[in-house]
């Protein structure tokens, strides 16, 4: 079993504790049922977890299908977009991040975005 304890290497105050991470799916559905506890339905129409639709790691695609369950979300992320491209900033949803000047601005405290973060900073340290 991994570690269920994450501790951020640059800043030692900041742990991420997450007590279900090996557990297969169907053991969490599981669990929400015997708590008689529903599930989030963001997860049901989209057949995947949909607590973080920050577009990291989603595509136009994905953005689109959840748009059309939650238009009312869709219509504020559009707008989100527009105002921050609006803004001079031309990085959006699903789209690669531009090359930073400062490599080490990765090293923040991200704890809903773990691997992600991390695999990408390490990739760009090697080269």
């Amino acid at each position: 079993m991994k570690n269920p304890i994450k501790v951020d290497m640059a800043n030692k105050r900041n742990i991420w504790v997450n007590i279900i991470n090996e557990w297969e799916g169907h053991e969490c559905k599981d669990f929400l049922s015997g708590l008689e506890i529903k599930r989030n339905p963001v997860s049901i129409n989209l057949c995947r977890s949909g607590e973080c639709m920050c577009g990291t790691m989603q595509t136009q695609g994905d953005r689109n299908e959840a748009g059309y369950f939650y238009p009312d979300w869709k219509k504020w992320v559009d707008d989100i977009e527009k105002a921050v491209r609006e803004k001079g900033f031309n990085w959006g949803w699903g789209e690669n991040m531009p090359k930073q000047k400062d490599k080490m601005q990765l090293d923040i405290f991200q704890p809903m975005c773990t691997g992600c973060k991390i695999n990408y900073a390490e990739k760009e340290l090697k080269v």
